[in-house]
């Protein structure tokens, strides 16, 4: 499913088509998500971890949660390192 685009006619999808699509393809209705972060601040934060050579020298975020509504994760250069704990408490 894809998601619509947003409203400046730059190609860009706006948080709220985001949200709807994510909400129908979990089933539900399309306002779900939407209506739950209406009046909320947006925004966006990216982590980097190069390679490194030196494993007593590597670099990574503590553990934590993240208190947004979708995070995003990628794989590279099939790093075997990055852990994911899906638990609800």
């Amino acid at each position: 499913m894809e998601a619509e685009p947003g409203p400046g006619g730059d190609g860009g999808v706006s948080p709220p088509a985001i949200e709807s699509t994510g909400a129908k393809n979990l089933g539900l209705e399309a306002e779900k998500l939407t209506d739950h972060f209406k009046d909320g601040t947006q925004g966006m934060r990216m982590n980097y971890y190069p390679p490194c050579p030196q494993a007593d020298k590597v670099l990574g975020i503590s553990a934590h949660s993240d208190a947004n509504g979708l995070t995003l994760l990628l794989q590279v250069n099939q790093v075997q390192e990055l852990q994911l704990n899906q638990e609800c408490s």
